[in-house]
């Protein structure tokens, strides 16, 4: 079964120094892979050390800064597809 995404949709807003999170729970068979991408860019969260991926393949960004505003994606694979959603976070 392919994967399919529920996610944050469209825009969040957060305020510096507080929590944000971004939703990205995934169904599919096999269980779908989860990668998040900010800009285009693969988000590593062992160098990220604010950014933590939840079991449920959410993001999780600790003490939101400016410059964590950006276009987010949560990408969800298996070997039946691909599914993606995109989140902005200002």
């Amino acid at each position: 079964m392919p994967p399919s995404i529920e996610a944050s949709d469209g825009y969040i807003t957060a305020t510096e120094n507080t929590r944000a999170l971004l939703l990205c729970e995934t169904q599919g068979l096999p269980t779908p892979t989860v990668k998040w991408f900010r800009d285009g860019m693969d988000v590593v969260t062992s160098t990220l050390p604010r950014y933590r991926m939840l079991r449920s393949g959410s993001l999780e960004i600790s003490a939101v800064r400016p410059s964590d505003s950006g276009n987010f994606t949560c990408l969800a694979l298996n070997d039946a597809g691909i599914d993606e959603k995109t989140v902005i976070l200002r």
